[in-house]
């Protein structure tokens, strides 16, 4: 017996005949609108699937695909996780980027604005983090406006039933929404989605927003949230976050990384066979564990493109090229290079390319494209690249 019809039985004893037929028939039209609202979601989740799928058919495997199983870190494929619709890419040129490492414990970091709140550098988990104990807003500022084009990537740990506010311009119905429970792009087109690897309160995990003109997608914990055609965030030069926490359910931020650009992954499976040895090509989505050669899982979609664009072309012979910022020893800087470009190289022998038709080589910090001086330029600096032989 359906709920519909039990409710008509108790409706008939209860209520008055002309108020249980009311009652019934308002009990008819909610059923019938969540049978049309799940019909909805499933076509958008169907729709969504597919253009994932077609982004997949252009560069190789599936995404969502397990990787090979862990080696070793100095010579393996990347960690098997799962990544639900992945296709982001960072950008090139870096605007600014702060791990707060330079900053001094208990202050408020230096290369940021604070506008209100309790907030402070923080050592947490081994690392330094923008801690927030209150509501509380601050903002990232630049020379100029936001491209066009550009990726924004941080690490966040919240707190359970609080939601962070995420502005590009100075339009307030216009940004991204970040929570426990779902994230995405809060505007008059909303699309936001429950994370499938949920965070729990005090749980870093990444968030990354890749934007193109009014094109928005975010990504939160290795999924993608939100795929928004028209989300018109708008461009300032400030990025700004708008902060919900508390004494004893602190907020907090970390390792910031804003750069124009953003390659979707067939331009990046287009641009392997054009890396010239004096002109590589930097993978700029391929990353790995701080101060290791174990390639982070965010790395799949990129070796993916550039594995099946060296499937398409056996006659191309490529060297990896490995390449640290100056930060302490150069020696171990030589060797991690090394490991990292070996990693790499076995990852994409793993994908079906021929041991033969690849080299490694790290160099280190000896050939930097940027200042070692700034974060930014240690950032251009940490890159894995592709040459062709």
């Amino acid at each position: 017996m359906t709920r519909l019809s039990l409710l008509a039985i108790v409706l008939a004893f209860a209520v008055p005949p002309t108020e249980a037929q009311g009652l019934l028939g308002r009990a008819r039209r909610a059923a019938q609108r969540g049978v049309e609202q799940a019909v909805d979601r499933e076509a958008e989740r169907r729709a969504d699937q597919a253009a994932t799928d077609a982004i997949d058919g252009a560069v190789g495997a599936p995404t969502s695909a397990p990787a090979p199983d862990p080696v070793d870190p100095a010579g393996g494929p990347a960690v098997a996780a799962a990544l639900v619709n992945y296709d982001f890419v960072p950008g090139e040129h870096v605007l600014f980027a702060d791990d707060f490492t330079a900053e001094t414990l208990g202050d408020f970091p230096r290369r940021l604005a604070f506008v209100s709140g309790n907030m402070e550098t923080a050592e947490w988990q081994g690392r330094r983090w923008l801690r927030a104990t209150s509501w509380a807003e601050f903002a990232i500022e630049l020379p100029e406006a936001l491209p066009e084009r550009f990726t924004f990537e941080f690490e966040a740990a919240i707190p359970h039933g609080a939601s962070q506010d995420l502005y590009f311009s100075d339009d307030p119905t216009h940004h991204v929404g970040l929570s426990l429970y779902e994230s995405g792009v809060e505007s008059r087109n909303r699309s936001a989605a429950r994370p499938s690897a949920l965070p729990q309160p005090d749980a870093p995990f990444p968030v990354k927003v890749m934007a193109d003109g009014d094109y928005v997608k975010v990504y939160v914990n290795g999924t993608r949230v939100a795929n928004v055609p028209n989300a018109a965030l708008g461009r300032s030069r400030r990025v700004r976050f708008v902060v919900k926490a508390e004494q004893g359910k602190p907020a907090y931020f970390g390792d910031f990384r804003l750069a124009e650009g953003g390659r979707d992954l067939p331009a990046v499976a287009a641009a392997v066979v054009e890396a010239a040895p004096e002109a590589p090509l930097v993978l700029t989505g391929v990353v790995f564990d701080t101060g290791r050669a174990t390639l982070r899982p965010e790395s799949g979609p990129v070796l993916d493109a550039v594995a099946a664009s060296l499937a398409a072309h056996p006659e191309v012979r490529v060297r990896v090229e490995g390449h640290t910022d100056a930060t302490g020893s150069a020696e171990t800087n030589r060797t991690l290079s090394q490991a990292r470009a070996e990693a790499v190289a076995a990852t994409l022998a793993a994908k079906g390319v021929a041991a033969d038709r690849l080299e490694a080589q790290g160099f280190g910090p000896d050939q930097p494209v940027a200042d070692n001086a700034t974060p930014e330029g240690r950032q251009q600096n940490r890159r894995v690249a592709l040459a062709r032989l």
